[in-house]
């Protein structure tokens, strides 16, 4: 594990004045991959920085070769990292193992709202590679930390997508798939799904399936300084 005790995230974009912690479980570098397909946030204010993310790629391995969503590969040496900020879904390749994470930046400084009514506060997840899909996975969308709005963010082949249930249904049309514009292989979605609640723990429970492989994190924003983002990403062991 390894992460802060408290770090403000405004991805040089915004000046966050709004800090929290981040803890991650670092994954073996055996887990590592060359693809990863990264979504942008659902449910933040619209028209704010508040939807935009910190992606950072770190490389295992010297030359480094890496592109972003086609563009011109950029090198590094293992040990070394690049990063971007970015409020689109993003596709990312290498000719090496790499680690991908995505930070939410700051809720205050960052969203176009007063106090007490801006959503989460800087989380991060360690993505895994598409290389890493799975079958079938049980999610929690947690009510702790004031957390009330509860989505789940799903990558899976284009292909494959009418495969794809969550709680035994498919993917609704308004929240529907949309195909990665810089890899057509891939589509993602990004919808909300039901949130934990004392009197009922058992709306916070999502199953995930598919006869395709897929990768999906589960995240959700709470109102205040204090609310933060939970997030649980998948990994083949």
């Amino acid at each position: 594990f390894s992460g802060s005790s408290k770090v403000n995230v405004g991805g040089g974009i915004c000046a966050a004045s709004s800090g929290d912690n981040l803890y991650e479980m670092m994954y073996p570098i055996s887990t590592w991959g060359k693809n990863y397909i990264i979504p942008q946030t659902k449910g933040r204010p619209t028209g704010s920085n508040g939807t935009n993310s910190v992606i950072r790629i770190l490389a295992s391995k010297d030359t480094t070769s890496i592109i972003i969503n086609g563009g011109a590969p950029i090198v590094r040496n293992a040990g070394q990292y690049y990063s971007l900020t970015t409020n689109t879904v993003t596709n990312i390749s290498a000719n090496k193992p790499i680690n991908v994470s995505q930070t939410y930046v700051s809720a205050y400084g960052c969203q176009t709202c007063g106090f007490g009514a801006c959503l989460g506060d800087p989380s991060m997840v360690v993505w895994s590679p598409v290389e890493q899909s799975l079958n079938n996975i049980i999610l929690y969308s947690s009510n702790l930390y004031q957390i009330t709005q509860s989505y789940l963010a799903v990558v899976t082949k284009t292909t494959d997508t009418s495969k794809f249930r969550v709680d035994g249904l498919k993917v609704t049309p308004v929240n529907a798939f949309a195909v990665v514009p810089s890899n057509p292989t891939y589509s993602y979605a990004n919808f909300p799904v039901s949130t934990a609640t004392p009197a009922n723990p058992s709306l916070g429970y999502h199953v995930l399936k598919s006869d395709s492989g897929f990768i999906a994190v589960a995240y959700g924003w709470g109102i205040g300084n204090l609310t933060d983002i939970l997030q649980v990403p998948i990994l083949k062991t």
